[in-house]
């Protein structure tokens, strides 16, 4: 089940198939997972958006099958994702009870997410998070 959300998340987000396949071993007595891709690619960025895809839909398998999760998704090094892929992720924040965590560069935001109601902290040089140069 799981693997038809993700594989709906990478047709609609790639325009490609691909899936999920789970690898087990042993190692030391203790079972080890690995979740591996079926077509891998292997750009960066498109790696950075399959964990994006899989994030997404796992948070809906768990919501169907009533597993409590985390409904937020933290992101770094989002200027690899392309800006069609950033654009499709902000418009399934948008309909689904689930927040996109990331920090950007606001000039490298493709339009649509430069949307004041998508920006809920800014920070300039001149005004930073922890402001810890005050107090040196």
């Amino acid at each position: 089940e799981f693997n038809d959300i993700f594989a709906d998340m990478i047709e609609k987000f790639y325009g490609d198939v691909s899936s999920v396949y789970v690898d087990t071993t042993e190692k030391a007595g203790v079972k080890c997972y690995r979740f591996l891709m079926r077509n891998p690619q292997h750009s960066t960025g498109r790696k950075h958006g399959e964990i994006s895809c899989f994030e997404i839909a796992y948070v809906r398998f768990a919501d169907e099958h009533k597993i409590p999760c985390l409904h937020f998704l933290l992101h770094d090094k989002n200027e690899l994702i392309d800006n069609n892929q950033l654009s499709f992720i902000n418009d399934e924040m948008k309909t689904s009870n689930m927040q996109y965590i990331m920090t950007a560069l606001k000039s490298k935001l493709p339009e649509d997410m430069r949307d004041e109601s998508n920006i809920i902290l800014t920070l300039r040089q001149d005004d930073k998070l922890f402001q810890i140069e005050r107090f040196q």
